[in-house]
């Protein structure tokens, strides 16, 4: 195979059956302060390709095919997006990703997140993980996506984020400056005092001012109880804006069950004590009431025992399948939604739960273990949290998009990893309240976990989650 092949390069004379009909492709000649892209597109039979202009302003190259006397490479890292359909021939676009996550690396680790560019080639071609004969060509396809640039200077040429990837970027750091900042403060005071409880109840008061300074104003954050629940909760969040405490006296709430939207659980070292302590207390506290839209059930804590994601979550997997006093305690994962939505410590864990709709739509939703991989040089889980419990607000959707426009688009930057299943393929829910007794059927349970979907990310207003889900008929689950 020659290097062209390789490459996936077009040379002169043109075979139009190398392309696909509209197709990104780029110029792999071009000057490094000139990069071109553009598509071959077939129009009535008649093959062409064009090319953006060399300038601002300037008209597009636009030439038959056949005729065009210049290089042409196959624009993978567009064609293969992962955004629609791809285009181009079936290949595997792993090694050009390799050398993107490579260049993203040095360029955001650089002072300044730019790189001479003679100086990015040489680490790069030193990285024997590397496809060197992609190297050239990846830089290009990066640069001519937007999200780097080649600038220059008396020196020579930088290899640099763009104005996009720059905010990106600044949205990163920023995210990362909370575990920061919380975890700064913690140290403080353990400098001062070592009373566990007095460092406790001030460890709780630091992640309620976390959230305080992100929440919209229509949202309190107390510490206190949820009507009819006789467990004190750490932190809670309640809609202050449409209900009215039933009980206050100084800090401590107690709040009607509808007003509540999130319930964390504050620990100062995430042992396996105090795991489970903390799952049992958000177990019964929504044991049985299920809330019309899911409610965020959070533990956060500031040191960890656990050497891994992987452990907290399989300790997660058997606290509803778990052995105590010589007896099964099953804690019946009944209602959709139910469970611990998130797990966080600062630089150490974060595990969540997620309702995953199989592709086989004669399956339930089934709820499954998540471990975040982060690869950003400063911690973002406390910033993922926060964004996490901030989705489960509900806003109107104009508002909600904002909001998660700063947030969110982070959990779809990181790298995720499946650690449990949880309950198998077949599991699916037996319980559920009146509105939403639909969803103990399939069609309901699979449009209930949609919506929800919507929801979380500003695409739907919480009442309509729920509109109409009584209609699908009940068949109660057969259980073996």
């Amino acid at each position: 195979m020659s290097d062209f092949n390789r490459r996936q390069i077009s040379t002169p004379p043109h075979d139009v059956g190398f392309f696909t009909s509209g197709e990104f492709v780029f110029d792999p000649e071009a000057p490094w302060n000139a990069l071109r892209k553009g598509l071959v597109a077939e129009h009535e039979g008649a093959w062409e390709v064009q090319l953006e202009p060399m300038s601002l302003g300037g008209d597009w190259l636009r030439e038959p095919l056949t005729t065009y006397s210049g290089f042409l490479g196959r624009h993978v890292l567009i064609n293969h997006s992962g955004i629609g359909d791809p285009r181009g021939p079936s290949l595997d676009p792993a090694p050009w990703l390799a050398i993107r996550d490579a260049i993203w690396c040095h360029v955001r680790d650089a002072a300044g997140r730019r790189v001479r560019l003679d100086e990015l080639l040489q680490k790069l071609q030193s990285d024997r993980s590397l496809n060197s004969e992609l190297l050239e060509d990846t830089m290009r396809m990066d640069a001519t996506m937007g999200f780097m640039q080649i600038t220059g200077d008396s020196k020579g040429l930088w290899y640099e984020v763009s104005p996009l990837t720059r905010a990106s970027f600044h949205r990163k750091d920023y995210l990362a400056s909370f575990s920061d900042e919380l975890l700064a403060k913690s140290r403080r005071i353990d400098n001062l005092i070592q009373h566990t409880g007095t460092v406790g109840g001030y460890r709780e008061e630091l992640v309620r001012s976390m959230i305080r300074q992100v929440l919209p104003t229509q949202y309190e954050v107390s510490t206190g109880f949820i009507e009819n629940s006789p467990r004190q909760l750490d932190v809670l969040v309640w809609d202050s804006s449409r209900y009215a405490p039933l009980f206050r006296e100084q800090a401590v709430v107690v709040v009607p069950r509808e007003s509540v939207r999130a319930v964390i659980e504050v620990k100062t070292t995430l042992s396996t004590k105090y795991l489970d302590e903390a799952l049992e207390i958000l177990y019964e506290v929504m044991r049985v009431d299920q809330p019309l839209l899911p409610v965020f059930k959070g533990i956060f804590a500031f040191e960890s025992e656990y050497k891994s994601d992987d452990s907290v979550a399989h300790r997660i997997e058997g606290f509803h399948k778990g052995l105590q006093n010589d007896g099964i305690i099953q804690r019946v994962h009944g209602y959709l939604m139910q469970g611990v939505t998130a797990v966080c410590v600062p630089r150490h864990n974060y595990v969540y739960q997620l309702y995953v709709l199989p592709d086989d739509r004669t399956k339930f939703p089934r709820p499954e273990l998540f471990t975040l991989v982060p690869d950003w040089p400063g911690d973002v889980r406390t910033g993922v949290f926060l964004g996490q419990l901030l989705s489960y607000l509900d806003l109107e959707t104009g508002p909600k998009r904002t909001q998660s426009q700063l947030f969110m688009p982070i959990f779809q930057e990181c790298q995720t990893r499946l650690v449990s299943g949880m309950f198998g393929p077949d599991w699916q829910p037996n319980l559920a309240n009146g509105a939403l007794r639909g969803t103990l059927g399939l069609a309901g349970a699979r449009e209930y976990v949609h919506r929800v979907q919507q929801f979380l990310w500003g695409g739907l207003p919480g009442p309509e989650v729920v509109s109409g889900l009584d209609y699908a008929p009940y068949h109660a689950p057969q259980r073996s």
